[in-house]
């Protein structure tokens, strides 16, 4: 007999970033990107001034089962490594796994590269970016 799966309630806290309940919390610095940004100098030199946090990410791991959904919040902080603004690592899908991006407050960019093609979005407050499975930052 399997079990009955129940619907799930999520809060997002937007102010926070956060969604609760969370399963794994990543807080990316300075010094964890060294090799991301082109000039690492200027990583470098932004380390021995404070190491910042650049990025934050926090996911609900809803279920193991294949194919469910999974639930993420990624907050960008404002800023510059030499002449490149604050980004992700990135990450690479194994499997095909879609993925849409909700603009929160701010603006950026979204960047896609499927082999060696790359390609860019403009996201921002209220705009939802709907990512096909492609490897993106």
């Amino acid at each position: 007999m399997s079990k009955k799966r129940l619907p799930i309630k999520i809060i997002l806290d937007l102010e926070k970033g956060l969604i609760k309940p969370f399963s794994k919390k990543i807080v990316r610095r300075a010094s964890d990107m060294l090799g991301v940004y082109s000039d690492i100098q200027a990583n470098r030199r932004i380390i021995k001034n404070g190491n910042p946090i650049i990025y934050e990410f926090c996911e609900s791991i809803l279920s193991r089962k294949k194919n469910d959904l999974s639930f993420a919040m990624t907050v960008i902080y404002p800023g510059k490594i030499g002449s490149e603004y604050h980004m992700t690592k990135g990450h690479i899908h194994i499997k095909p796994s879609p993925e849409i991006y909700i603009g929160v407050k701010g603006k950026g960019l979204v960047l896609m590269q499927e082999r060696r093609k790359l390609t860019s979005m403009e996201i921002g407050k209220g705009a939802v970016v709907y990512i096909p499975s492609l490897d993106h930052l």
